[in-house]
C-alpha cells in the first residue's frame, strides 16, 4: 500500500513518521509544508520549551532527528502548490494523510475522494480547528482530550469519523507531555487504519453527529491558564 503524509518539520512529526517506517508492507513519501500560517498575536508560551526537551529526550534519547531520517520527503512552501498535485499523480497513493498543516485545497480533496483523511488533536464534533486540547482543558473539558482520524472533506475538521482514542492522563502528568501522548495515539490509529484499508478495502466510518466549534490560534495568556488547570487535574 502506498502512502502520501502531509506534515510540517517539528518533533513530534518525525517521530509518527519514524513509528510507521517500520511498517515494512508499505510504500511511504512525506510532503513537508515549510511556510507556517502566523498569529496576529503573541501565542509562544515556556511551557513549549518544556514541550521540546521533552519530545526530543522521550522520542530519540535527546538526538536531534528529522522525518527525512525515516521517509523520502519532499518539501514544498504550502502543502497546497501545485507540486503536491503533481507529486501525488507521479506517487499514485492510496492514501493521503494530514498531520499539522494548514487547511487542504479543495483540489486535492476531490482528487483522492474517501481516501484522503486528517489527524485532528481534538474532537471535531465539540472542537474543530487549532490548539483543541488546549481550548478543551481552558474549558475544563478533559474527557474531550482525544486524537480523533477522519476522513477530510471541505471545511475544516468536518470528514467522517474514522477512529479515535481517549489519550491518557497520568497522575503527576504535565502538559508539556500532552503532545507526545497525543502522537503515540495517532500512531496507533494511523495503524489500525491502514489494517482496516488492507483487509477490507474501505474505512469503517461515522458520521459527525454534531459540528464543532471552529477555535483558532491560543493567545499565551489563555495558555497559562490551561497550565495551571491541567497541573491541577492531573496533581502535579
Amino acid at each position: 500500500m502506498k502512502v502520501i503524509f502531509l506534515t510540517t518539520e517539528t518533533l513530534h512529526h518525525a517521530f509518527f513518521i519514524k513509528q510507521l517506517s517500520n511498517l515494512n508492507s508499505h510504500a511511504f513519501l512525506t510532503i513537508i509544508e515549510q511556510e507556517a500560517v502566523k498569529p496576529p498575536f503573541v501565542v509562544e508560551h515556556d511551557f513549549e520549551i518544556e514541550r521540546e526537551k521533552f519530545e526530543l529526550d522521550s522520542f530519540f534519547n535527546g538526538n536531534e532527528k528529522r522525518i527525512s531520517d525515516f521517509s523520502e520527503t519532499f518539501e514544498v512552501r504550502s502543502i497546497n502548490d501545485n507540486e503536491v498535485v503533481e507529486l501525488i499523480h507521479q506517487f499514485n497513493p492510496d492514501i493521503v494523510l494530514d498531520f499539522g498543516t494548514r487547511k487542504v485545497s479543495s483540489n486535492i480533496i476531490k482528487l483522492m475522494g474517501d481516501n484522503i483523511l486528517n489527524l485532528h488533536g481534538g474532537h471535531p464534533e465539540f472542537y474543530r480547528g487549532l490548539d483543541s486540547h488546549l481550548w478543551a482543558i481552558y474549558n475544563g473539558r478533559f474527557d474531550l482530550l482525544v486524537a480523533t482520524l477522519h476522513q477530510m472533506k471541505d471545511g475544516l475538521d468536518v470528514g467522517q469519523i474514522i477512529i479515535q482514542e481517549q489519550v491518557t492522563l497520568n497522575d503527576g502528568m504535565k502538559i508539556s507531555e500532552l503532545r507526545a501522548a497525543t502522537t503515540r495515539s495517532c500512531v496507533r490509529l494511523v495503524k489500525t487504519a491502514l489494517y482496516m484499508k488492507e483487509e477490507f478495502g474501505f474505512f469503517l466510518k461515522r458520521p459527525q453527529c454534531i459540528q464543532g466549534t471552529y477555535f483558532s490560534f491560543m493567545p499565551c495568556e489563555l495558555k497559562s491558564i490551561c497550565v495551571s488547570r491541567f497541573n491541577k487535574f492531573t496533581n502535579f
